[in-house]
């Protein structure tokens, strides 16, 4: 029994956010050609002005095509298994490997769920950002491996 869930939202596709991004680049490039149909010097304010809204307009485009931008940058997971739970939730942060073994037992909280290790150490898996049938998913999950495991499941009031 394998559970994966990727926690980068996935970017809804738009065509207002490709053509903006469009003109982003189209204004970039114009503002180069304009100072230089003008003959008017090339400062480094024009050159920094049209990267930047050529990065932005790119990021526009990429978005708006329905990719994430993050997921270049990292991963965001829960994965749970037989073996261990891996829990990432962003991607500036570690990721969290938590063995079934080493789980003395698990209490259900309204937007976490805390796992305590044989030495009393606690984990948190905070999940308040996930859609609630997500979230009974992965609750399912635990409490069915916890129970082959033979390990305590508190629920909170």
């Amino acid at each position: 029994m394998n559970y994966y869930k990727n926690l980068l939202t996935q970017e809804k596709k738009s065509k207002l956010r490709i053509v903006l991004g469009s003109v982003f680049i189209i204004i970039s490039i114009l503002w180069i050609f304009i100072r230089i149909i003008e003959e008017n010097p090339i400062r480094i304010f024009d050159w920094f002005y049209s990267i930047i809204f050529s990065l932005n307009g790119i990021m526009h485009i990429v978005e708006g095509s329905g990719i994430s931008i993050n997921s270049y940058f990292g991963k965001s997971f829960i994965q749970i298994n037989k073996e261990e739970i891996k829990y990432k939730p962003n991607i500036r942060a570690r990721e969290i490997n938590v063995k079934w073994d080493k789980i003395s037992d698990i209490c259900f909280k309204n937007n976490r769920i805390e796992i305590v290790d044989q030495n009393g150490s606690s984990i948190e898996f905070l999940y308040s950002k996930l859609v609630f049938t997500e979230i009974q998913e992965i609750k399912d999950i635990i409490i069915k491996i916890s129970q082959e495991k033979e390990i305590k499941v508190l629920a909170a009031l």
